[in-house]
């Protein structure tokens, strides 16, 4: 198994990156998520965790900056599919996702492309109980992302949003402030 690459990345798009590493280019499928990370980071080493799936007919990376990001697709992915659990990591924070599984929360899961409302049903009753609890620390800002989500951002746009604004509010503020900021912030 292939558990990490670490090399100059040298090409990217949405779906997929590639390492240069020790004479070989490492094509890595990545979660949106990822991307946005990553994209202006072109020419630069990095590290990605990988999760390596090898099939009858196909043998392919999939990379992640966290290993707990890692440790979450390699849970989902034997229930749901990697290019599900991709879809879902990519649109969906780990905090999020794991909320809206436990919670059963079917609204949250078919904002995701590609997830309908059995689909959301059927990881819900594929994977409750199977992940480790979600943490409520940063449950503001996972709301501030929700509420964002909801009114029609995309979730990175939303995240970028929230982290803006929380740099610049009180650490002791409420939902509604945090929101109030987010909207007025300016992301490039």
């Amino acid at each position: 198994m292939i558990e990490c690459v670490e090399g100059k990345l040298i090409d990217l798009n949405g779906q997929k990156a590639t390492l240069f590493a020790y004479g070989v280019g490492y094509g890595i499928w990545i979660p949106l998520t990822t991307f946005d990370k990553i994209c202006h980071r072109l020419g630069e080493t990095l590290l990605l965790y990988t999760s390596q799936i090898v099939r009858e007919d196909s043998n392919r990376l999939f990379g992640f900056l966290e290993k707990e990001e890692k440790k979450l697709f390699e849970t989902l992915h034997p229930h749901i599919g990697p290019k599900t659990t991709l879809s879902l990591l990519g649109h969906l924070s780990k905090e999020i996702l794991k909320r809206a599984i436990e919670l059963k929360e079917v609204q949250t899961l078919i904002k995701v492309p590609g997830i309908g409302k059995k689909s959301a049903e059927r990881i819900i009753v594929e994977l409750s109980g199977k992940l480790d609890p979600f943490s409520q620390e940063n449950s503001l800002i996972e709301d501030g992302v929700q509420a964002l989500v909801n009114i029609g951002y995309s979730s990175v746009e939303a995240r970028k949003k929230i982290l803006k604004a929380q740099e610049s509010v009180l650490e002791k503020t409420d939902l509604q402030e945090l929101l109030k900021v987010a909207l007025q912030t300016k992301i490039c």
